[in-house]
């Protein structure tokens, strides 16, 4: 049971940070248009790359049966493929 939570959460992890590769350059980070004080446009890069940790843990050893989560592992799983659509 261990080893499967840390292949799952491991497996999480890694595709999270991996998902940086998957998407090029030129999509990455957060950037602005600004207008100077002549009333020009002109962009500005606020950052180049941008990652997310996306965890999931459905049981805990210290809580009872009836407090543990059931969909965590799923949900996160889940916003994977939606993360890589964002950036």
């Amino acid at each position: 049971m261990r080893t499967r939570r840390f292949l799952s959460i491991f497996f999480l992890i890694s595709l999270t940070l991996i998902m940086h590769s998957l998407v090029s350059g030129a999509t990455r980070g957060i950037s602005v248009v600004a207008k100077t004080t002549k009333g020009q446009s002109q962009k500005i890069q606020l950052y180049d790359y941008t990652a997310a940790l996306i965890v999931g843990i459905d049981r805990y050893e210290n809580l009872g049966a009836s407090e543990q989560l059931t969909y965590a592992v799923k949900d996160a799983k889940g916003i994977i493929r939606p993360a890589e659509l964002v950036v």
